[in-house]
């Protein structure tokens, strides 16, 4: 062990100043754009945790279910529509997941 001082690398004042980019998560309604099937549903208010989903009133959009599930006081539900498949590679099965898309 040395008592000699280590040199340390400080950044430049111009790198210093260069903001970093943020990476964004995707808005809730992006995979609406991709085509992907997303439905969104008025639920019933239920204060116990353990009780069955029940899905009341469809909406058209996300922003409608907010809106309305501010108005009632009760939640709203994303529900994506996926379909499973099986795959055989080398004698053995694998579950895929397909996204469901919107039929134009």
């Amino acid at each position: 062990m040395s008592s000699e001082p280590k040199a340390m690398t400080v950044p430049t004042p111009e790198a210093a100043t260069v903001p970093e980019k943020r990476r964004r998560g995707r808005p809730a309604e992006s995979k609406e754009k991709n085509n992907a099937m997303v439905l969104f549903y008025l639920g019933e208010a239920s204060e116990d945790p353990s009780s069955r989903v029940t899905l009341k009133e469809e909406c058209a959009s996300e922003g409608d279910a907010m809106i309305e599930s501010l108005k009632k006081g009760v939640p709203y539900f994303r529900i994506e529509v996926w379909k499973a498949r099986a795959v055989v590679k080398d004698g053995g099965v694998e579950v895929m997941k397909d996204q469901i898309s919107v039929r134009a």
